[in-house]
């Protein structure tokens, strides 16, 4: 159908039936969340015209008709010129003086759209950018993040072998890797939050294999997947309120059908079948047991020379699974419960992960590695980079992915993508050791949790500060 046409073409569309049950239960797992005082809020009207408001308000009426009503105006929730503290208070506190000269001008038998209103307008607006910049370029401000100091230099600087992620951060945002891997500081998390989501979310998956792979028969995929999960609850401690424990049972019950689906599918395709589970490299032996690592884990990390004639880089890292094809070549998957790279920035060196583990493969056990696959449930399909001569066999999966979701490379692009993975490695493993710790503005900053301590805008600026990262580096 049209629906299913256009997902193929990368415009995935839910449909308004799961869009309203998804809805419905976020809004029943809100309302039902307070023990003591429950309000609900909705605007009357948007830019140019009244605003229908939600029909869960309705139901709600149902149960609870004799519900206390408040209105508010802009006028009774706007502060003061001298109240205002942030850019949004500022915000609010010009409009109310633009709605209130308008409001004298329609008393006096204008329009509310006077010459007078609209230079009022022009000049607060002024007055808001002036003041953003004011703030902006206050001494008060903490400086543009650098360690310049000896003693912390002493204190921070160390090799030691690296985790192919923590990498990957660091090349993402150097001060975010500093701030998570060197400060240890992260954000309080009530054990519902993305980080447990994904580590549950892998660990029934480990499990739910290690468990089918020392069998010959017994319940399918899907059986021993609600098995693992149901027994990962259990185990799983949190300080999350009910309906956040709800949401992330949800999300984790949706992934898990999604992931047998994709499995049934891809499986046969691709030809191969799992062969290691949680196959870990450079790890010290004892953390290996902990984390229930693969029989064939190696302490050996992966060994990266520095073209600069510098110190080696030893890396570590766990490959979440190694599929094997009946002539022995090797598959690599990796899962993730956010989006997946695109092969792209693989290919470019801005994702480490897959070319280093590939690599781990062919240098520590021998193998052939001939494919990379990441498996997501943002996803239909299955990303993945491949030996060109293996296109038939991963070819994209017609009414499931469009091409996008494949990319075959030749050996000089396999050449090429192995050189950047190594290349960019070593030269973040020198930037770690030297202390470079310069904030990377980009869209990882929306959601970054040292947004409070970093302050660095996407246009590149820190408080006033303008850097380029170029001419830091």
């Amino acid at each position: 159908d049209e629906r299913a046409l256009l997902r193929q073409a990368g415009v995935a569309l839910e449909s308004r039936l799961e869009r309203a049950q998804e809805e419905r239960l976020l809004f029943y797992l809100a309302v039902t969340a307070p023990s003591e005082q429950l309000l609900l809020a909705h605007s009357r009207s948007s830019d140019e015209s009244d605003t229908l408001r939600s029909f869960y308000l309705d139901d709600v009426e149902q149960v609870l008709p004799a519900l206390p009503r408040l209105w508010r105006g802009l006028s009774d929730v706007a502060p003061g010129p001298d109240e205002a503290a942030t850019d949004h208070d500022r915000l609010l506190a010009a409009c109310e003086a633009v709605r209130a000269r308008m409001e004298e001008d329609r008393q006096a038998g204008g329009s509310g759209e006077s010459p007078d209103v609209a230079r009022l307008a022009s000049e607060l607006g002024h007055e808001v950018l002036a003041s953003d910049a004011e703030t902006a370029r206050s001494n008060l401000l903490p400086p543009l993040p650098r360690l310049t100091v000896p003693e912390a230099r002493r204190m921070y600087h160390r090799r030691r072998r690296w985790n192919v992620s923590e990498l990957e951060m660091y090349l993402t945002c150097p001060f975010q890797f500093f701030v998570h891997h060197c400060l240890g500081v992260g954000p309080e998390d009530d054990g519902a939050g993305p980080a447990h989501r994904g580590r549950l979310y892998h660990q029934v998956l480990h499990r739910a294999f290690r468990r089918r792979r020392n069998r010959q028969a017994g319940p399918s995929l899907r059986d021993d997947l609600i098995a693992e999960l149901r027994k990962a609850l259990a185990e799983h401690r949190t300080d999350a309120p009910r309906h956040r424990r709800a949401i992330l049972e949800r999300f984790l019950q949706d992934a898990l059908e999604g992931f047998v689906q994709r499995e049934e599918l891809f499986a046969p395709a691709f030809g191969c079948a799992p062969a290691h589970l949680e196959l870990a490299f450079g790890l010290d032996p004892q953390r290996s047991a902990e984390r229930e690592c693969d029989p064939a884990s190696t302490p050996q990390p992966l060994r990266l020379e520095d073209p600069d004639a510098g110190e080696p880089v030893l890396l570590c890292g766990v490959i979440d699974r190694v599929d094997r094809m009946d002539d022995g070549a090797a598959l690599v998957m990796d899962y993730k419960t956010g989006t997946p790279p695109k092969p792209g920035d693989i290919l470019k060196g801005d994702r480490l992960q897959m070319p280093l583990y590939m690599l781990a493969l062919e240098q520590l056990w021998g193998l052939r590695a001939v494919a990379a696959v990441y498996d997501s449930p943002r996803d239909r399909g299955r990303r993945r980079i491949f030996d060109c001569e293996l296109l038939e066999r991963f070819r994209p999966i017609e009414d499931s992915e469009d091409s996008s979701h494949v990319k075959p490379i030749t050996p000089d692009q396999r050449r090429e993508m192995t050189h950047a993975a190594r290349y960019a490695a070593v030269r973040a493993a020198a930037r770690i050791a030297d202390l470079d710790i310069l904030p990377t503005p980009g869209d990882h900053c929306r959601t970054c949790a040292c947004a409070a301590c970093c302050r660095t805008t996407l246009q590149a600026v820190h408080d006033g500060e303008p850097f380029r990262l170029e001419q830091e580096e």
